[in-house]
């Protein structure tokens, strides 16, 4: 997420290295009261923000306030009011600092319930209507993504741009978050390896599977060639005149009593009339 006015902040450092005094006390009013600045590291850098600090109790007041926008909340300002300036937040200023604060808050949770916001946005309990307008003026800034549910009463945090890091005390947490981030990455990484590892697993078993059903599916293919070989050998004969023969041999075997039979199958063909094939040819052959 990208919430820095860049333009903004170029000319605020520009100027901040030219002014000194009463200038640069105002300078940090604009930048504290600017809409699309919310970083101010850079500006605290300055040589010239530096000694202006030292300049007076005054001075330092006002740069420990630019600080509180760059790295703190409004539950620090209020409980350590004196070490800011004497004279309140401006509504531009109080409006930018909830919305900070907020932010500060997504960064460290990513489920916000509305009564912790109210509290750390020194709001009335109760007042959802200007705590929902709070958030989503923070998500219009680009500070955080999000989405209210208004029936459980909280706001979840799917996405939080960056404040200014306060090195060294900032260090410990960003080395925490760092390494719980990364065992979360380890923790995301060996989910996808085991899911992949099933994935080949269940591939393996589908192709062997998918192997058998072809290789029985060939074993019928050639079992029903060979039955149609068979019948159709069959059919052969029944068209050669064999088919209502019974035993061939029947037939074609010599002798005293297939002479008889042969004479008795004739007048049954001449009654029935003629026959082609091997029969036709008996018949001929006992009539000649």
């Amino acid at each position: 997420m990208d919430s820095l006015d860049t333009s903004a902040v170029e000319q605020f450092i520009l100027l901040g290295k030219t002014v000194k005094g009463k200038a640069l006390e105002a300078l940090i009013t604009q930048v504290l009261e600017h809409p699309g600045v919310f970083t101010f590291g850079e500006l605290l850098e300055l040589p010239s923000i530096k000694e202006y600090e030292k300049s007076s109790p005054e001075a330092h007041k006002q740069v420990a306030l630019l600080k509180l926008f760059a790295y703190g909340t409004l539950e620090e300002y209020k409980a350590r009011r004196e070490l800011f300036p004497a004279a309140d937040l401006s509504p531009a200023m109080y409006r930018k600092l909830r919305m900070l604060t907020v932010t500060s808050m997504a960064s460290n949770s990513t489920l916000l319930t509305f009564d912790a916001l109210a509290t750390a946005l020194d709001l009335e309990p109760g007042n959802t209507r200007q705590l929902e307008n709070i958030i989503i003026e923070t998500i219009y800034a680009e500070l955080v993504e999000g989405k209210m549910d208004q029936e459980k009463q909280c706001f979840a945090v799917s996405g939080v741009a960056s404040r200014d890091v306060r090195l060294p005390q900032d260090l410990d947490d960003m080395i925490d978050i760092l390494g719980k981030w990364g065992k979360a990455t380890e923790q995301v990484l060996k989910s996808l390896n085991d899911r992949l590892t099933d994935d080949s697993k269940e591939r393996q078993k589908f192709l062997a599977e998918e192997k058998n059903v072809k290789d029985e599916v060939e074993k019928v293919k050639t079992k029903l060639k060979g039955e149609t070989d068979s019948d159709m050998v069959l059919g052969g004969l029944g068209g050669m005149g064999l088919g209502g023969l019974g035993r061939v041999d029947d037939l074609l075997v010599g002798g005293p009593e297939d002479d008889s039979k042969r004479q008795r199958g004739a007048g049954q063909l001449d009654r029935g009339g003629r026959k082609g094939g091997i029969f036709g040819f008996l018949q001929g052959g006992q009539r000649g």
